[in-house]
């Protein structure tokens, strides 16, 4: 059962992780640079639609999501084991 929880608590984690970072996209994309391509072309001096910043900033969300859904995955390890403490097995 270990492998489900984790399996549900990664792929629960990744699409938070999705959603959080077009959340911010989202509210912060009417300010000039605000965008994840804009800040990227903007941090590392590139014409705003560049292949290179939008390659970079698909990437740096990619990261997030990657990241997110492994602590979603441990936090549904956690779960499973704290629910695990009330049932008579």
């Amino acid at each position: 059962m270990k492998n489900k929880a984790f399996r549900v608590g990664s792929a629960i984690g990744g699409l938070m992780g999705i959603f959080i970072a077009f959340g911010m996209d989202h509210l912060s994309g009417d300010v000039p640079g605000g965008g994840w391509v804009d800040a990227v072309a903007h941090d590392l001096n590139l014409p705003p639609a560049s292949l290179g910043a939008v390659i970079i900033a698909v990437l740096a969300v990619g990261l997030m999501v990657i990241v997110s859904a492994g602590l979603g995955g441990l936090c549904g390890l956690a779960l499973e084991s704290f629910f695990k403490m009330f049932t008579q097995e």
